[in-house]
């Protein structure tokens, strides 16, 4: 229901901004990778991880793009032509053997922030592999939405048409997503977070929280290891 105005930016200018920060987030860890690595994004719609691999003129013919819907995978069809290999699939069942992925991809995969995940990607990492996950930030979660349990396991998405659609969204103090990585058998490498004065330049959303000042920080991302 969303994916037909998901990248409309004047629907959904936070979207914008989170995307735009995840990538500043990717693009720092994913700079420098060894020639014929093989790469996994997962809940991609338009691959972030894409439009930097082109960017930094790295062949798309080792990535796999994958989303569960199918709406939102049309964003990268494109990359076919490139190299890329689109697949659709659930994040917590990826069409990957075991210990086959060198770096696994997960921009703002908060929609399946779950044990359940972490467990597929300890599973599809190779012994030296690396992950890089990124989520809104809890402490934006905390200042947006309302402080209850149940709205860390939403986000609200208002259509063009006037309706609402609530859609999975986990998000978690920087402990507990730690606990969580480490509970699959991974670890955690390095953590970065986004703040509103690195996105200088940018058409900011008021719903980033502006009234938290430059400080305030919009995404978070986790660059993850084997244990």
């Amino acid at each position: 229901m969303v994916a037909e105005e998901y990248y409309i930016r004047s629907r959904h200018p936070t979207c914008d901004n989170f995307r735009a920060a995840s990538k500043m987030i990717i693009a720092t860890w994913l700079n420098k990778i060894p020639k014929g690595v093989s790469i996994c994004e997962v809940g991609a719609g338009r691959s972030v991880v894409a439009e930097h691999l082109i960017e930094i003129g790295v062949p798309l013919h080792n990535l796999l793009i994958t989303d569960q819907s199918a709406r939102m995978l049309k964003y990268s069809a494109q990359l076919l032509q490139f190299g890329a290999f689109v697949k659709e699939a659930d994040a917590a069942h990826l069409p990957i053997p075991v210990e086959s992925v060198d770096y696994l991809i997960s921009s703002l995969g908060d929609p399946y922030n779950l044990p359940v995940f972490w467990t597929e990607v300890a599973r599809v990492l190779t012994s030296t592999g690396k992950a890089i996950f990124t989520t809104p930030a809890y402490k934006w979660a905390r200042h947006f939405r309302a402080n209850t349990e149940q709205t860390f396991k939403n986000a609200e998405f208002e259509l063009i048409d006037g309706s609402r659609v609530l859609l999975p969204s986990f998000i978690y103090s920087d402990c507990e997503q730690q606990n969580m990585i480490r509970a699959a058998g991974l670890k955690v490498i390095a953590t970065r977070h986004i703040l509103i004065r690195d996105l200088e330049g940018e058409s900011l959303s008021p719903k980033l929280g502006l009234d938290r000042g430059q400080d305030g920080e919009v995404v978070s991302g986790y660059l993850i290891g084997k244990s």
